[in-house]
């Protein structure tokens, strides 16, 4: 079968949403579950000789590109004598504040730049200490699922909660930096806290985990808010991405200037350094003299980066050449502490 193209005019150049929905039920003239099939929009590889579960439930995928002309297509080819199908398509106009061009660098430490140039697909949305978020009660209609099957240490960690109505937005000179957008005050309203903050000498991280394909590079946002003080400057905390030192005693009271009050940072994972397909999120006290010793989160995001290739499903670019891997640079190798010593 020839491909399938649909056209969408964007009022608005900038990020959008693709939201796709597959469901392969029974038809008596195809057989949805043997389809293989390719999707890309104009410039960026979204799915690559694709064949979706048949698990009997929907297949959602999720994508966040950048479309700077006022007409967007996407397209749908199968692969010889087979079939493409789609059972639903949600093209949404993304906030401009929601991804900024720029991010941390996890190493070498220091800038990225140039997150605009890249295709994202939503890998994980994490509400740590939380429940799951539906995209009913989502300021974007996003959904966030619960920690539980990511905390690789439990027994180290407590879950906290307030009233969704103490979360407060920063706004500096009349800019609000961050928004309900970049996440709702249900996100900010749970963390997950260290369950021994008050010894002397905690000698452990909170840690997740997420798995991921290593041959990419990945967006990691974080959220933080400070539920937990009591005072301001109280709570100092590093935070650790596979191992590497990102944040040294990061101090959420000098950023927002209030408790209880919503902030974020981005950082950038390149393919080199992850090594056994995992990403590990840690958050531990720093070696400093404090009189209490804690750490906290508040929820995860990961999205995963188009490569070389403008794909984010294999190295095969829009026109279908071939395009590989560059190849591998030296892997930064680091120790990173988890659970008790």
């Amino acid at each position: 079968m020839e491909e399938s193209i649909y056209t969408f005019y964007i009022s608005k150049p900038g990020r959008i949403w693709i939201r796709l929905y597959f469901f392969p039920f029974s038809n008596p003239s195809y057989n949805l579950t043997s389809s293989v099939f390719s999707v890309h929009t104009d410039h960026f590889v979204l799915l690559h000789e694709f064949s979706p579960p048949n698990n009997n439930s929907v297949f959602f995928k999720e994508y966040l590109v950048n479309v700077p002309d006022a007409r967007f297509s996407l397209k749908f080819k199968p692969k010889k004598d087979s079939i493409a199908f789609i059972n639903a398509i949600e093209i949404v106009s993304a906030p401009d504040i929601l991804i900024s061009d720029s991010a941390t660098q996890v190493f070498p430490l220091g800038e990225f730049k140039g997150l605009m140039n890249s295709a994202l697909q939503v890998s994980y949305r994490i509400n740590v200490g939380g429940p799951t978020i539906t995209p009913e009660v989502d300021t974007l209609s996003r959904t966030w699922e619960p920690d539980g099957s990511y905390n690789i240490f439990p027994q180290g960690s407590s879950s906290v909660s307030v009233s969704n109505r103490s979360i407060k937005y920063p706004e500096e000179n009349g800019v609000v930096d961050v928004t309900p957008l970049i996440a709702p005050n249900s996100v900010y309203a749970t963390c997950v806290q260290m369950k021994d903050s008050n010894v002397t000498q905690p000698n452990f991280n909170l840690s997740w985990m997420v798995n991921v394909e290593k041959s990419y590079s990945y967006l990691i946002r974080l959220h933080f808010c400070d539920i937990v003080s009591k005072n301001l400057n109280q709570l100092y905390f590093n935070v650790y991405i596979n191992g590497i030192e990102s944040v040294e005693a990061l101090d959420l009271s000098s950023q927002t200037k209030a408790l209880s009050t919503a902030y974020y940072m981005d950082f950038v994972i390149g393919s080199s350094n992850i090594t056994n397909g995992s990403i590990l999120i840690q958050v531990g006290p720093p070696n400093l003299q404090l009189n209490t010793h804690n750490a906290i989160l508040n929820g995860i995001e990961v999205m995963k980066m188009s490569n070389s290739a403008n794909s984010l499903d294999g190295f095969f670019s829009v026109d279908g050449e071939y395009i590989g891997p560059n190849v591998t640079s030296k892997v930064v190798k680091e120790t990173f502490r988890l659970g008790r010593k």
